[in-house]
């Protein structure tokens, strides 16, 4: 027969076991909080973006508008190439898993292959390589926070999924991502 406090003892381990498992989120079904006003939440790489595309801007001001957007009381930044290649939908080869080697860890030149070419323009009713849930012409390429060199940085071209660089003092849109 157990004493009573080897029963205690049997009941925090077992608080404590469920504890540590919901706090990994393990043992809970319960689904992410819904995202503010203005924002989608994408739950495959479990990040936040800003809805409707932000501003054309020089890359050397993109992360400062990103840094000083005021939406959902979140905290926003430039997304990398890595986040933005999260948000390509329909186009295998540079989508975040894809054959593009252009990721934030390799983000040299020597990192761009053919298969960051993309799939060409979107078609079939489609008219941007990313989800039905954000809002904006996909026309021009959305800068990432990854730079290539002191002249160029990584973009993300959505009209055909192309993922290139371009020199930093051209402009670009943003679309601002936070981690939620």
């Amino acid at each position: 027969m157990r004493s009573h406090t080897s029963n205690l003892l049997l009941v925090s381990a077992a608080a404590l076991h469920l504890a540590i498992a919901l706090a990994c989120g393990k043992g809970s079904d319960t689904a992410p909080p819904e995202a503010p006003e203005g924002t989608w939440r994408d739950t495959s790489c479990g990040l936040v973006w800003q809805q409707d595309l932000g501003s054309s801007l020089l890359w050397g001001d993109a992360a400062s508008y990103c840094e000083s957007l005021d939406l959902g009381d979140m905290s926003w930044r430039l997304p990398g190439i890595g986040e933005l290649r999260c948000l390509v939908n329909g186009c295998p080869d540079t989508a975040l898993d894809g054959a593009c080697e252009v990721t934030d860890d390799c983000a040299d030149v020597g990192c761009l292959t053919t298969s960051c070419d993309g799939c060409g323009d979107a078609s079939g009713g489609v008219d941007c390589y990313w989800s039905g849930q954000l809002a904006g012409a996909c026309d021009d390429p959305l800068w990432s926070a990854s730079a290539m060199s002191d002249e160029a940085a990584w973009v993300l071209h959505f009209r055909d999924a192309s993922v290139s660089h371009d020199l930093v003092d051209n402009v670009h849109y943003v679309r601002c991502v936070s981690d939620g």
